[in-house]
Parts: C-alpha cells; sequence; structure tokens
C-alpha cells in the first residue's frame, strides 16, 4: 500500500503541473480576453501578409535581375525557351500551388509564365509598380507588378501573385474570403479605399504599407470561443491521460497484494479493486482521446485499448472462477436426488443459453465493426505498414479471445456455484467393495505371518522359511489363488528363484 502511495504522491502533482502548465499556454496564446485574442489574430495577419509580399518582391527581383528579361522577345523563341526555364526556377518549391509568375514584353503581351497564373487588364500591367489584391476564381490573389527598365525604357514587366484564401460560398470573382491563423478563421473582404468605416465589434483593418489595397478583417465570437475551449479539452486530456497513467502504474502492486493474499475476502475485494481501476483507466482515455480525434466515431486505437480492457477484465472473471472451485470452503454438496440433479441440468442449460447470447451479440458487433472501417480486414499484410489497420487486426485477436475465455467462465459457474455428486453403477460399487475387504483381509494375514516367521527363523533358521511359506499359502486364500505352485524343473536354481518369489510375495502382502 505504501508503494501505491508513493505512486499516487507523484502521478496527482504531475497532473496539477500540467493542469497549469495548459492554462498559462492558453493565457499567453489567447491573451486574458476576446479583446486580446483579437490583436494577437491581427498581427499574425499582418505579419503574414508583409511576409507574403516580400516573397513575391523577392521573387520579381531575381527574374527582373536576369538579361534574358530585358532582351526577350516574343519573336526570338530560343531566348523566349530560356526565359521560360528561369521563369520555372525561381518558383518557390514550398507552396507550388499558391504561386503564379508571368513575364509580359513592353506592350503587355505575355512572354513566359510558370505556375497559377491569372488574366491581368493591359492598364494595370503597364501602370506602376504596386502591390494589390485582385479578384479570381479560386480565391482572391495578392499580386505585385514590378516594371523592368533598361537605359530609362520599360522593356518588360514581371507579375508575381499568390492565392490567400478560399472564397466563401460559390467559385467565382468575389471579394469575399477566408483566411485560417493560429487561433481562428478570419474572413477578409477588399476596400476600394481607406476611409474609415463604422467600427464594430471584432473587426480590424489591415492596409498595404504603400497604400495599394486595404483589407477588412472579421473574426466570429463564436471562432474565438471555440478555439479556447479546443485549448482547454486539449488541457484536460492530458490530465487525464497523466491520471490514467498513474492508475495504471497503481496495477502492479495491486497485483502483487492479490497474488500474496490467501484469504477469500480479500483476493475479491483486491479482484474488484483492479477491475475497476482497469475501467477507470479505459474511461479516462477515451475522454483524454476525444478531442484529438479526427472524427467523432470510435477511432482503431478506441478499439484496440477497448477489446484489450476487455480482455483483461474476462480473464480476470475466468481465473476467480477457476480459483472459487478449489478454494476453501469447497462448494457445498448436492444430495444424490432429483431435485439437485434438476438444478445442475437447470444452470448449465442457462449457462448454455447465456453463451448463445454471447455468441450472437460477438456476431453483430463483430459485423458492425466490419461494416463501419475502411481497411481490409480479411487479407492481412505488413506493406504498407499502416498504424491504423495494425490497430483493428490486434483488437479484433483480443476480442476473439475474450469472447473465447467469457464462454469458458461462462460455463464454469454452475461448477463454481455447487459440486455435483458422482454416482457409481452398483455392479463397480460392489466390485470395488468386495476387493478392498479382500486385500484388507490378505494384508492383515500376510503381516501376522510374516511376524510368526521372522520369529521362528530366529529361532530355526532353516525349517522356519519352508514352514512359514507353506503356512502362508495355506491360511491365505488369495496368494494360494494367486501363486499356484510350480512344477520342480531338474536344475539346481529352483530353489533360489522360489525363495525370491516367495519373499517377495510376502513383502507385497506384508505392507513392506
Amino acid at each position: 500500500m505504501s508503494f501505491i502511495l508513493r505512486i499516487v504522491r507523484v502521478g496527482v502533482p504531475a497532473a496539477l503541473v500540467v493542469g497549469l502548465t495548459g492554462w498559462g499556454l492558453e493565457r499567453a496564446r489567447f491573451g486574458p480576453s476576446d479583446e486580446s485574442a483579437l490583436s494577437r489574430v491581427e498581427a499574425e495577419l499582418r505579419d503574414r501578409l508583409d511576409t507574403d509580399a516580400a516573397t513575391l518582391g523577392t521573387i520579381a527581383m531575381r527574374i527582373a535581375g536576369e538579361p534574358e528579361t530585358v532582351r526577350t522577345t516574343s519573336r526570338d523563341q530560343a531566348a523566349v525557351k530560356r526565359l521560360f526555364d528561369i521563369v520555372a526556377a525561381a518558383m518557390p518549391a514550398d507552396e507550388p500551388g499558391r504561386t503564379g509568375i508571368t513575364v509580359y514584353d513592353a506592350i503587355g503581351e505575355p512572354i513566359a509564365w510558370a505556375g497559377r497564373v491569372s488574366d491581368l487588364l493591359k492598364e494595370r500591367v503597364q501602370g506602376p509598380a504596386t502591390l494589390l489584391i485582385a479578384p479570381g476564381t479560386l480565391g482572391p490573389h495578392l499580386i505585385r507588378i514590378d516594371p523592368v527598365s533598361s537605359e530609362g525604357v520599360r522593356r518588360a514587366v514581371v507579375v508575381v501573385e499568390r492565392t490567400l484564401g478560399t472564397v466563401q460560398g460559390a467559385p467565382g470573382l468575389s471579394d469575399t474570403f477566408a483566411l485560417p491563423t493560429s487561433l481562428a478563421p478570419v474572413t477578409l473582404r477588399a476596400r476600394a479605399s481607406v476611409a474609415p468605416a463604422p467600427p464594430r465589434a471584432f473587426t480590424f483593418v489591415v492596409a498595404a504599407r504603400d497604400g495599394g489595397f486595404v483589407l477588412e478583417a472579421e473574426v466570429p465570437p463564436a471562432a474565438l470561443a471555440a478555439a479556447r475551449a479546443h485549448w482547454r479539452q486539449v488541457t484536460r486530456a492530458a490530465m487525464l491521460g497523466v491520471v490514467a497513467g498513474t492508475l495504471l502504474l497503481c496495477t502492479g502492486p495491486i497485483i502483487d497484494r492479490r497474488r500474496q493474499t490467501r484469504e477469500v475476502s480479500r483476493f475479491l475485494a483486491t479482484t474488484a479493486l483492479l477491475i475497476v481501476v482497469l475501467v477507470g483507466v479505459r474511461v479516462m482515455l477515451y475522454f483524454a482521446l476525444t478531442p484529438i480525434a479526427p472524427t467523432s466515431a470510435p477511432t482503431p486505437f478506441d478499439l484496440l485499448l477497448t477489446t484489450l480492457t476487455m480482455a483483461t477484465v474476462v480473464w480476470l472473471v475466468l481465473d476467480l472462477t477457476e480459483r472459487r472451485r478449489f478454494a476453501r470452503p469447497r462448494p457445498r454438496m448436492l444430495a444424490s436426488t432429483a431435485g439437485a440433479a434438476t438444478a445442475v441440468a437447470a444452470g448449465y442449460f442457462a449457462a448454455g443459453l447465456a453463451n448463445l447470447w454471447l455468441l450472437w451479440g460477438y456476431e453483430r458487433v463483430l459485423r458492425r465493426v466490419v461494416a463501419d472501417t475502411n481497411l481490409d480486414l480479411l487479407h492481412f499484410s505488413l506493406h504498407p505498414v499502416s498504424a491504423s489497420r495494425l490497430a483493428v487486426e490486434f483488437a479484433l485477436v483480443l476480442l476473439h479471445a475474450a469472447v473465447i475465455w467469457g464462454a469458458a467462465a461462462i460455463i464454469r459457474v454452475p461448477a463454481a456455484a455447487w459440486r455435483a455428486p458422482r454416482v457409481p453403477s452398483g455392479r463397480l460399487s460392489r466390485s470395488a467393495r468386495c476387493g478392498w475387504r479382500s486385500s484388507s483381509r490378505a494384508r492383515r494375514q500376510a503381516r501376522s505371518l510374516a511376524w510368526a516367521g521372522g520369529c521362528a527363523a530366529s529361532r530355526n533358521p532353516r525349517a522356519s522359511r519352508s514352514s512359514s511359506w507353506r503356512s502362508l499359502r495355506r491360511r491365505s486364500p488369495c496368494i494360494r489363488r494367486c501363486w499356484p505352485t510350480p512344477r520342480r524343473p531338474k536344475s539346481g536354481s529352483w530353489r533360489r528363484s522360489s525363495d525370491r518369489r516367495r519373499r517377495t510375495c510376502v513383502r507385497i502382502c506384508s505392507g513392506g
């Protein structure tokens, strides 16, 4: 018990430390109020837009610094091919589906391009360098336009663009889009000017540094509340995980105490405590894994933990049932009556019905498990290795074992409740009694004769051997029937062999 207290003294403070750490991280991440969380979302959004604008500017300057960008015309096919290679090499490798690059000539005609690009009006292409947001079919684009000049003459225009987010509603040319952040999703809307808008709750304005665009951002209060709730659920799940681990470590001393105890009441109490702890650990792990589960449906790892707990509990019940059959006091012996036989038959019939119900329910559960999963459970293969598939396969094996052990435990319950008498047949009983009486009588006679022969041998060794053997054969009918008088052979070894046989028979009959 002291070892369990030590484990609890370590586990409970560890769970409290995890809870306090989660609370501190929540304060640092969201702030003490929704207004502080909104300011963090605004800062993150500004940093993201500034980073995207700086990345687009770096790409545009790299392409503008290439000599082929200035000298290439649409008629020079070799130069155009080299320009395509330059533009493709300038594409960022981290997000290839969001960025697009287009190189225009002096009159606004595209020469080379790469990635996801959009069509721009010639007025915008031939205009000054700017950073703007234009709507697109797949979402708004952050576009940077950089003219390339040589000797004071515009030679080309480099346009670099990047998709900001997904359009809300049906795809189309919409100026409203959603942008995810680390705290909550933000709804953005492009505005035509920097004119101040009427203040509203949970809204702010993000403007470009050069005045190229203005975005009005809105964060739903429900999204912030959901984000806070999810963080608290994760913190609570971590605390429950630590508590479940502590209880799981406590099962070791409980198992040792269960193995060492000799009293029936303590053994039953320890077994019940062990089952309660295991079930409590499973319940805690279920609530701990709920916030991080991808869906609301049970995951393969939930099924594995459930079947593991089920197999352990069933094994404990089966072990308890088997121990009850041999524990003191023994189960009461039923009388050899028709009522007792009927009770035994009814008990085993009820056990058979319970097993039938168990197997029927197991068939339904197994069908539901196989129907709800999209994994191939009939063809087991390690290639490719899938953690979900292995979890489901091992869970099914443990489920089979739990059902088989449960059926065995149900069958053994009537034998653990009472003992039925074993009634032998009448002929066998009479033969057994006669045999026992004959053997007892022969043993008593052999012992008395052996004692008498020993006394005579002490007085006359030569005469006592033959006289004691003749007296033993004459007075013991069992030995006379089992040991007929053999014919005396002509060889001289008969006396020695007969003496050995006599001594062996006397020793057997006398119990020595």
